[in-house]
């Protein structure tokens, strides 16, 4: 897996992102938050547009001055990270 940082630089083409709190979720995240798997920084993410068949996504990432620990704990949740995207409840 590669970091975040070459995502910014246009070198990857792999997402680095090892876990999503998502808080909408529409046959995939649409809005959260995602960590990434080098070097842990954490983004604000939301899907602005996609395509007529839904197949191609575009989103929006903003990086945080927060990880994703402080933002779980701040938000009173308790997540499973059993799998790598986990959806808050309503």
């Amino acid at each position: 897996m590669e970091c975040c940082q070459l995502l910014k630089d246009g070198v990857s083409s792999a997402l680095p992102f090892e876990r999503v709190l998502a808080v909408g979720y529409y046959d995939g995240p649409t809005e959260g938050f995602s960590e990434c798997a080098m070097c842990r920084r954490c983004y604000y993410f939301k899907k602005l547009a996609w395509d007529e068949s839904q197949d191609i996504r575009i989103f929006a990432f903003t990086p945080l001055n927060l990880d994703l620990a402080e933002i779980v704990r701040k938000s009173n949740i308790q997540p499973s990270w059993e799998f790598p995207i986990f959806l808050v409840p309503n």
